[in-house]
């Protein structure tokens, strides 16, 4: 038997966010519309909804409220889990000034994450705006959270895990990406090794079983709905069922194809392939 969540889905081990960067300028996406994808969200039994730092800017330059998006995600009965494409590099005063601004985002909307990736390489001064911004962060109450990518320095979870050690940045500080992780070839072992209690929370997508070397072409336009696939999601599920994790999972489909869909039927789709494999 099967009970229902506040807004209409069957309930389940985990808890569902409504990841929209899939429609953000960052992917080429003209015009995103933060109010309808939030109905979206709460028609489909998601408990949360994300957003990036370009669509929300996007959302204010057109005449958009922080303040009347923030109303309609509480009216719909989601909350705003975090605030990703927070952009650092190994300029200490630009990490700076990129993280006051998504800082006060995340203030607005009342999210839990300010989620950064590295678009430097790794030296002494990208930890150092890491540290900084997660410092500023943290004295707003927000929790610091990162990603790898496989198209950039910060390419694998070891890699990501040094650099939290070395910033000495503790807690849920990964946001862990099935396409990523599949993508960047990492391994079964990294995976098994990491300890719950770092997980921020998952995101979950599939793709073909062959790809290009243009790792963020593929990771923008040609992600597909779990199972669809060729990535072995259920021993990745495995792994952190083992481990204990029961948190939320955030289906991401970034494609071309998705982005042509009502978005309802992207949310239903997405949710409904996810939970297959999280039940």
């Amino acid at each position: 038997m099967t009970s229902e969540t506040p807004n209409g889905g069957e309930a389940s081990a985990v808890e569902y966010c409504f990841e929209t960067i899939n429609w953000s300028p960052l992917t080429g996406y003209s015009k995103p519309a933060p109010l309808l994808m939030v109905e979206a969200a709460a028609a489909n039994g998601y408990s949360w909804i994300s957003f990036d730092v370009r669509t929300l800017d996007l959302y204010v330059a057109e005449g958009g409220l922080l303040d009347d998006l923030k109303r309609h995600i509480e009216r719909h009965g989601l909350a705003m889990l975090a605030l990703h494409a927070v952009l650092l590099w190994d300029d200490i005063p630009r990490s700076e000034a990129t993280g006051i601004h998504a800082i006060e985002l995340c203030e607005e909307l009342g999210a839990t994450y300010i989620n950064v990736s590295l678009q430097s390489p790794i030296n002494t001064d990208a930890i150092k705006s890491i540290r900084r911004v997660h410092d500023l962060a943290r004295r707003h109450n927000l929790q610091f959270t990162m990603e790898y990518f496989a198209h950039t320095h910060v390419n694998s979870l070891n890699t990501l895990r040094h650099i939290l050690e070395v910033a000495e940045i503790n807690g849920p500080a990964i946001i862990l990406d099935a396409w990523q992780f599949f993508a960047s070839r990492d391994s079964w072992d990294a995976l098994e090794a990491l300890p719950v209690e770092q997980i921020a929370y998952v995101q979950f997508s599939d793709h073909a079983a062959t790809m290009t070397g243009d790792f963020i072409h593929e990771t923008v336009h040609h992600r597909l709905l779990p199972g669809d696939g060729a990535f072995d999601l259920a021993r990745f599920v495995g792994v952190l069922k083992r481990k204990g994790y029961r948190g939320i999972v955030g289906p991401e489909i970034l494609s071309k194809e998705s982005r042509e869909w009502p978005l309802a039927s992207y949310a239903r789709l997405a949710i409904e392939k996810t939970r297959v494999f999280w039940k």
